[in-house]
């Protein structure tokens, strides 16, 4: 009796193989494809994060820039208004001073 499988068989086991080899290969090509898109993606995500954080950043600054602005906005307001207040109250004192200079 022989040991070598039917002719048929190893035909068949030969072309299984084949397919099989195949299949692998395809799956080993997806999976790279798969790895690459997921490292883009990743890469992506961090181009994406820091430029959140840049705009976070920068909108911090602008607020913090606009609040030193609106201060001293405030301050040159107070200051406009003390000076537009002040020649009414110097006014009757110098009334006072020309009236007793005049009596001399």
């Amino acid at each position: 009796a022989s040991t070598e499988p039917p002719l048929g068989y190893t035909r068949l086991q030969t072309a299984s193989t084949r397919r099989l080899h195949t299949a692998s290969t395809r799956l080993q090509t997806a999976s790279t494809r798969l790895q690459t898109a997921s490292t883009s993606l990743h890469s992506a995500s961090t181009r994406h994060h820091s430029a959140s954080t840049r705009h976070h950043t920068a909108s911090t600054r602008l607020h913090s820039a606009s609040t030193r602005l609106h201060l001293a906005s405030t301050r040159l307001q107070t200051a406009s208004t003390r000076l537009q207040t002040a020649p009414t109250s110097l006014h009757p004192a110098s009334t006072r001073h020309h009236s007793a200079s005049t009596r001399h």
